[in-house]
């Protein structure tokens, strides 16, 4: 009993820690968005030393959160933070 109270003990603080690290990642892409509205996922990639696909889906996420939202084509569209 004491060792399955230690286990969720040490799950709950690494579902915690994803957590903290996903709104990280977040913040960090939209400061990057932010800064240079017209910037790619691979870009923000390489900046932030992680896989392109990684940024990608978090965008899609924030996309679907309504927290950014693409303007104009794939190309030569710009990015909007919205919250």
């Amino acid at each position: 009993m004491q060792i399955q109270r230690e286990e969720n003990r040490k799950l709950h603080g690494t579902k915690e820690m994803t957590k903290e690290m996903t709104k990280e990642m977040n913040s960090a892409i939209k400061m990057l968005m932010k800064e240079n509205p017209m910037i790619s996922a691979s870009e923000i990639a390489k900046i932030l030393s992680v896989s392109a696909e990684s940024v990608r889906y978090r965008i899609k996420i924030m996309k679907r959160a309504g927290e950014i939202q693409r303007k104009g084509s794939t190309k030569k569209g710009r990015w909007e933070i919205m919250t």
